[in-house]
């Protein structure tokens, strides 16, 4: 299947001689620069990785996820020590012609210019995707989920949970399903307004078969760059199968792909691993705080 992580043809890799302050900027073309057709912007995001020069094993370093807004930045400090690779990619803009007016835009991605200001030189070179493969990249995007300060958690049923995680402007809902003997069900509807779009995902769809031991992102929101968007309201309902009805083996499958069935992760396993292995499945809704959505100037 397609990987909005790969909306982008290109990664870049960076390298310093000392130590350096350094800002990180994807900016995409001004809409006032453009008024021919219905352009309007994307929800471009980036994940910086590292390794250390004599390793192949690359690790988090930072990141910036963001709704729908012209530029998407981070500071960091780069040190001499390791190699980084910025990972830019836009969840909406990989997946589908933008619609956000009367008429859609000419493009599918998000076209930007990737500009770097440090204290000293920076060597930047462009690289193929093909550079750092899928299993890094979302992995990576994975992690820093499970890292973001801001989130709220619904119990689905036996050791499984709804997770939602709040970026710049966008929100992200991750399905954790750590029970080893079922499969899990998640329908998940969101009463969406003006302001609000479906950058991945779809509501109201059902993600069957969330592998036992797995778990997966099944919809994200973003802001549309233009409304003030104060709240969002959805609910969930859930079933949970036992592997033995369905026959099935427990061996598990992972896809390296936004929205795939991914192994458990350390931080996944501990979330949920404190809900009752024998509690029942669960619905529910809530509204969720979207005030950091906000107008493009």
């Amino acid at each position: 299947g397609h990987c909005p992580m790969t909306s982008s043809k290109n990664v870049f890799s960076l390298r310093v001689v000392e130590r350096t302050w350094s800002f990180i900027s994807l900016i995409q073309p001004k809409k006032r620069a453009n008024t021919r057709n219905q352009y309007w912007y994307c929800d471009v995001s980036l994940i910086l990785m590292k390794r250390r020069n004599s390793s192949e094993d690359w690790i988090r370093e930072t990141r910036s996820l963001n709704g729908i807004s012209r530029s998407c930045d981070c500071e960091v400090f780069l040190d001499p020590s390791f190699e980084y690779c910025c990972i830019p990619f836009s969840l909406y803009g990989g997946t589908r012609k933008i619609t956000l007016s009367s008429q859609p835009s000419e493009h599918t991605g998000a076209n930007f210019r990737f500009t770097i200001y440090s204290s000293s030189k920076v060597t930047v070179e462009r690289r193929s995707r093909e550079f750092i493969n899928d299993m890094v990249s979302v992995s990576a995007l994975h992690r820093e989920l499970f890292r973001t300060p801001c989130t709220k958690t619904y119990t689905l049923g036996p050791k499984s949970l709804l997770m939602c995680v709040f970026g710049n402007g966008c929100i992200y809902f991750m399905a954790i399903n750590s029970s080893p003997y079922h499969f899990l069900q998640l329908r998940l509807v969101v009463k969406q307004g003006k302001g609000v779009i479906e950058a991945f995902g779809r509501s109201g769809e059902t993600h069957h078969d969330i592998q036992p031991n797995t778990e997966k992102i099944v919809l994200a929101l973003c802001s549309d760059g233009k409304l003030n968007v104060e709240s969002v309201a959805f609910s969930y309902a859930t079933a949970m199968i036992s592997c033995a009805s369905k026959g099935a083996s427990l061996q598990r499958k992972t896809t390296f792909r936004i929205g795939g069935d991914m192994a458990i992760s350390t931080a996944g396993d501990l979330l949920s691993g404190v809900i009752d292995p024998e509690g029942s499945c669960q619905s529910g809704s809530d509204t969720l705080d979207l005030q950091r959505c906000s107008k493009i100037d």
